[in-house]
């Protein structure tokens, strides 16, 4: 029998995960911003799902092959608004540049800031940009140049660009 070791996850992510596997959801209702008081409608909550969660839930569904549980989060993700301070957080964590070349929450991050503009031009010059992600940026960022004189729309127009395969 196979075993899963998860080291170095924490608590609340695979809170997720159980969740998922019990409900087949992830409730999104009130999300926390740090350091704000934990009162449900209180001034620190807002209506929107945590960003940063999300990611580090579709990386650990990732490591554990649970592709519907990728794909809803990806789903949240994709109708949620990113804030620029969330996309930085999200951009300069590890996990991002950690996950496969040319995954699917690799590509759309990397398809949201060539899209959107979202971040700023001084952001890229920051030392802890991933360099990785940096160069798929600026290849994203030709393409993009490119595309828009055929008048192709963006990639971030069809969700399914962002999905991983599931099993039937």
């Amino acid at each position: 029998m196979g075993r899963v070791v998860l080291e170095k996850e924490d608590p609340e992510v695979f809170g997720f995960i159980v969740e998922w596997l019990y409900t087949s959801a992830i409730k999104e209702g009130y999300c926390a911003k740090p350091g704000m008081p934990s009162a449900e409608g209180s001034a620190g909550f807002q209506q929107v799902p945590d960003i940063l969660t999300y990611v580090d839930i579709w990386a650990l569904a990732d490591y554990l092959q649970m592709p519907e549980l990728q794909n809803h989060v990806m789903k949240a993700m994709f109708h949620g608004l990113i804030s620029q301070e969330q996309l930085e957080q999200v951009i300069l964590k590890p996990i991002l540049s950690e996950t496969l070349f040319g995954s699917a929450l690799q590509r759309y991050f990397v398809d949201y800031c060539v899209w959107t503009n979202a971040l700023q031009v001084d952001f890229y010059r920051e030392p802890s940009f991933p360099k990785v992600l940096l160069s798929e940026i600026t290849v994203g960022l030709a393409r993009r140049l490119r595309e828009k004189t055929k008048k192709d729309p963006s990639p971030l127009a069809m969700m399914s660009n962002y999905l991983v395969p599931e099993s039937s």
